[in-house]
């Protein structure tokens, strides 16, 4: 009995340390290394809850910075494209805008023509009227006292009855020529603006001089920049010109040295050539109108 309750007392116990093992909320985690050194882990429940709520906002916050960084990369993109598309608009109106200064300059010049054409014309019929005989031009032709010849002209003389304007290539165009004296050095300085009216709106290379010619009876003689030889009027060599190199406009500017007086001289010409020699322009100005002082500079 005694044998058979011990057993009976063994089994209950038994028994209920079994129903209440359901009750731990933990569990031991057994670590064992190659040298036989344990380590133990215990997991509660609520750390393991809390492990999986972080593990679960850790791949909502991957998740948020993926769509986030492909969202703002798309953005970029459109802004790329954006960018690409004002850039090349900005250069259409650049490309635009130089078109038309190019054709307002060659406007400009095609006025400037078109006003000088009735004078000439008006000229040429004058000439040819005094060229028809009428009973009063028979009568002058009658001898006369012979008169004296004139004077034969200067070097600058010559140089105003060189290639008419119309004639050459119309592809630069000389402006605001001016001058400024300076007496105490015995020099003179000068500047003047050139501008690309090529039709075709190409870049235009060559050599520029500006030759001043002096009065008529005046003892000085014609002066070039850069110097050079000259015949009738115009420089020889048109390689030891200034060079430039122009796509629309252009200041050119130099100094004559060993200038005394700059109203001795009459006219300034300036001649601009090709880089093969051709003549592009050649512009009179008279130095009168151009010259300015020092302080009105």
């Amino acid at each position: 009995m005694e044998d058979t309750q011990g057993k009976v007392v063994r089994n209950s116990t038994i028994t209920q340390r079994s129903a209440t093992s359901g009750q731990f909320r933990s569990w031991t985690v057994l670590l064992i290394g190659e040298q036989g050194k344990i380590i133990s882990l215990r997991l509660t429940r609520q750390l393991i809850v809390s492990l999986t709520g972080l593990l679960a906002v850790l791949l909502s916050f991957a998740v948020f910075a993926v769509v986030s960084y492909q969202g703002a990369r798309m953005k970029n993109k459109s802004l790329r494209k954006e960018v690409n598309r004002l850039k090349a608009e900005v250069a259409a109106a650049n490309k635009a805008r130089d078109s038309a200064m190019v054709r307002l300059m060659v406007l400009e010049s095609e006025g400037k023509k078109s006003k000088s054409p009735p004078s000439q014309k008006g000229a040429v019929k004058t000439s040819q009227a005094a060229k028809i005989p009428t009973p009063q031009a028979e009568a002058a032709t009658e001898p006369r006292e012979a008169k004296p010849s004139p004077e034969p002209q200067p070097l600058h003389a010559a140089q105003t009855e060189d290639t008419p304007e119309s004639v050459l290539p119309e592809k630069v165009l000389v402006e605001n020529l001016q001058i400024w004296a300076d007496e105490a050095k015995r020099s003179a300085e000068f500047q003047f603006s050139l501008k690309n009216i090529d039709p075709k709106q190409r870049r235009i290379k060559g050599y520029t001089f500006v030759v001043l010619n002096p009065k008529i009876g005046s003892k000085r003689s014609a002066r070039v920049f850069p110097r050079t030889s000259l015949k009738n009027g115009r420089p020889i060599r048109f390689k030891r010109g200034q060079y430039f190199s122009i796509a629309r406009f252009k200041f050119v500017s130099g100094t004559f040295t060993d200038i005394e007086t700059v109203t001795d001289f009459k006219t300034a010409t300036v001649y601009v050539y090709s880089e093969n020699g051709s003549l592009l322009a050649q512009q009179v100005f008279k130095v009168d109108k151009i010259l300015r002082s020092q302080a009105g500079s």
